[in-house]
């Protein structure tokens, strides 16, 4: 008796493995972890920002005042040709004013829009798996858990997680509705 050829059905490329959720967990802790943090105070508070997100940081600039900006913009800065709005996170965040000798200015980027944002500290550099993070407690107010991804624990202080997207996206909505021509 002859056999019958079956034809059996054969993928074009390399099949995908179906990953489980204890599988995306793991990746998701590892990809954290290898990240690295900009950590930096605005009044009495500390603040991080993904080092990925930080295209430059200004220890010295000249900060051009324009005119009709809201206070949290102090002005722009010419970086290589190309003006970009800087923002005074103590304003933004509402935090105290302390005397500081010099401001560094972190340059950002997100989805091809820069803005500088000035910190009152120097800027240190860590990585993500020397400190413990926490997701963002409820005690938040909309507006704080809106900027905030979450509460990272480093030397003995807790730091702020700052989504510098949802700033950029808040601060350009701003902009763009009360901008008038």
């Amino acid at each position: 008796m002859a056999l019958k050829s079956r034809q059996f059905y054969k993928p074009d490329g390399p099949l995908k493995k179906v990953k489980n959720k204890a599988q995306q967990k793991r990746e998701e802790k590892t990809a954290r972890e290898e990240k690295s943090l900009a950590i930096f105070g605005v009044g009495k508070e500390w603040f991080a920002i993904e080092l990925d997100t930080i295209l430059e940081i200004l220890h010295t600039y000249q900060l051009i005042s324009v005119p009709h900006l809201p206070v949290s913009f102090v002005g722009v800065v010419n970086l290589r040709g190309e003006s970009i709005p800087i923002v005074d996170l103590r304003n933004l965040l509402k935090e105290d004013e302390i005397e500081t000798p010099t401001r560094p200015c972190l340059i950002t980027v997100i989805d091809d829009t820069k803005i500088g944002l000035l910190a009152d500290t120097e800027i240190e550099i860590i990585d993500f798996s020397k400190g413990r993070f926490f997701p963002l407690p409820d005690v938040y107010t909309k507006d704080e858990a809106e900027f905030l991804a979450g509460i990272f624990w480093f030397q003995d202080r807790f730091i702020g997680i700052l989504r510098v997207g949802a700033l950029i996206g808040t601060l350009t909505e701003w902009r763009q509705n009360n901008d008038k021509i």
